[in-house]
């Protein structure tokens, strides 16, 4: 039950992002620019797209203290039923 509880978070931890952003520039392009320069290297830098072991050293040590990462991961076991939920 964690894992949907991460990924609840995870996914209103973005939309949240993405609304204060939009509250403070009054902009629909500027908020789509900033929460993107924001949002795209947590996501680059992250699990997202190649496993950790494959990384760089330096990415997999970036990755270990992102967020996205968690996030990623906790989607990716929940949509490959990695996971018991019964």
């Amino acid at each position: 039950m964690n894992y949907i509880a991460i990924a609840l978070l995870f996914s209103l931890g973005f939309a949240a992002l993405s609304k204060i952003v939009a509250l403070i520039t009054q902009n629909e392009d500027v908020a789509i620019l900033v929460t993107n320069f924001l949002a795209l290297p947590l996501l680059f830098v992250s699990t997202a797209f190649l496993p950790e072991t494959l990384l760089p050293v330096w990415m997999q040590i970036v990755s270990a203290f992102n967020s996205a990462t968690d996030g990623v991961e906790t989607v990716r076991t929940l949509m490959l039923g990695w996971m018991d939920l019964g």
